[in-house]
């Protein structure tokens, strides 16, 4: 189980991004509230998560935390690509598939926040 610090940042970042989610997954999405929402999850995930040391985790899930949050950056980032080819999208096809890719990186961000909240404890 991860100290309470830990979770409770990761539970901060989930709950963000689920915010975001339901933005996205609602009728009329707003891409500047879209975009604004990103850089603020962007920003919250350098300011806490990346602040964490691993120095308070038992020495058997370091290296899996490790992976996680290092996947989870990758992901975050790339949702701020999506968000800016989604802005930039002409097309209403373009802008229907950008949405869609979107969605998608949302959701496996969230799968990432659950898979680190869930990791037990070592024995």
């Amino acid at each position: 189980m991860l100290p309470d610090l830990h979770t409770q940042c990761y539970q901060n970042l989930m709950q963000a991004l689920s915010q975001l989610s339901e933005t996205v997954n609602g009728p009329n999405p707003d891409q500047a509230t879209v975009r604004a929402s990103t850089l603020e999850i962007q920003q919250l995930f350098q300011d806490q998560i990346l602040s964490l040391g691993m120095d308070e985790l038992e020495p058997g899930m370091v290296s899996l935390v490790q992976s996680f949050q290092t996947e989870l950056h990758k992901q975050i980032r790339l949702l701020g690509n999506d968000v800016i080819f989604l802005v930039s999208a002409r097309q209403a096809e373009t802008r229907e598939r950008r949405w869609s890719e979107v969605r998608d990186r949302l959701k496996g961000c969230i799968g990432y926040c659950e898979a680190i909240l869930s990791i037990p404890a070592p024995n």
